[in-house]
This record gives structure tokens, C-alpha cells and sequence, in this order.
């Protein structure tokens, strides 16, 4: 069982016979690395629809963040005015 555990990595070479003749240069390098002991090649890509997916959840952070931030600044902006307002309409009283 040892030694089945061993030589487990290096049983299956899918590959054709004639893949590292005629495939191209990245094929090859990826090919030959999955020869090695260990199998350091890699073929898994980028999970589009994971990056996309984190995108939109950042662009909505995002988009929440700027509406947080425009309603707070209109919040102040409430507030000042009603100050404004408030010393004009005390001017008016005392002009009066």
C-alpha cells in the first residue's frame, strides 16, 4: 500500500504521445511540469463569475458609501440653512 501511495502522483499521464511535438510553447512547459514529481503545473484559470461577483459587491460598497456620504454632507447642509434661517428670522425681530 506504501508503495502504491508512492508512485500514486505519477500514474496518470493523460497526455497524447505526440503532445509536446505538437502542442505550442505554454502546452508544452505545462505538460512537461506535470511529468515532475509533484505536479507543480497548475491549469485552473480566474473563476470569472467569482471575480465578477466581487465586483459588484465593491461597486455596491462602494456606490453606498458615496450615498452615505452625499446624505450626510446634505444632512450639514440642512442644518446650516436652518441656522441661516433662524438668525435671519431673529434679525427680523429685532429690527421690528
Amino acid at each position: 500500500m506504501e508503495a502504491f501511495k508512492l508512485i500514486f502522483d505519477d500514474l496518470f499521464d493523460v497526455a497524447h504521445q505526440d503532445a509536446l511535438i505538437k502542442s505550442a510553447k505554454e502546452d508544452r512547459e505545462f505538460l512537461l511540469l506535470q511529468r515532475q514529481k509533484g505536479r507543480p503545473g497548475c491549469m485552473g484559470g480566474v473563476d470569472m463569475n467569482f471575480v465578477r461577483a466581487v465586483e459588484r459587491r465593491e461597486k455596491r460598497r462602494s456606490d453606498e458609501m458615496a450615498r452615505l456620504s452625499q446624505s450626510q454632507h446634505m444632512g450639514e447642509m440642512q442644518v446650516c440653512l436652518r441656522f441661516i434661517e433662524n438668525l435671519f428670522f431673529c434679525e427680523r425681530l429685532m429690527i421690528f
